[in-house]
């Protein structure tokens, strides 16, 4: 099955940031669901799952410019603190 408009989708992730520091996880969790393409994740999350096939192991950044605008700060220093 791929990832499609409006299919329900379950996912694990990991959050991390550039330093490889972990944010945010559903490890020991069930997995994230939701209905794909009605905006519910972050557009960048969402556009990097589509087509992609139940059961596979993904890795991806998604710019924090497609989550919200970037800090002054952070366009300076190339990341988010």
């Amino acid at each position: 099955m791929k990832v499609e408009e409006h299919a329900v989708v379950l996912i694990h992730y990991v959050l991390t940031n550039n330093d490889k520091e972990v944010l945010d996880s559903s490890e020991g969790q069930d997995p994230l669901a939701y209905l794909h393409g009605t905006g519910h994740l972050i557009p960048g999350l969402e556009a990097q799952l589509l087509g992609k096939l139940a059961g596979v192991t993904l890795h991806f950044a998604v710019d924090i410019i497609d989550v919200r605008e970037a800090t002054a700060e952070e366009l300076e220093h190339g990341h988010v603190h």
